[in-house]
């Protein structure tokens, strides 16, 4: 549910989808990330392996998505 609501999040806001194996090396280069779960919603992560993303901190896209996937929960729940 998390995931599918995920996406249909992603798309509603026009943002590019990509899903693809990826290696630990490819995530310690991105620029931010994030994980999704039933108990995490979506959640920004600022380092992979002990390796910052970006400037450490969590970036505006994931936050962003945080934010429109909180909301779209909550709309689906009332």
């Amino acid at each position: 549910v998390t995931r599918s609501t995920l996406l249909e999040v992603i798309r509603e806001a026009g943002l590019p989808i990509s899903e693809q194996p990826f290696t630990i090396a490819e995530a310690q280069s991105a620029r931010e990330a994030f994980i999704t779960g039933a108990g995490t919603l979506v959640m920004p992560i600022v380092s992979v392996d002990g390796v910052a993303l970006g400037d450490g901190k969590p970036g505006p896209v994931a936050t962003r998505l945080r934010k429109l996937y909180v909301q779209k929960a909550t709309e689906k729940a009332c």
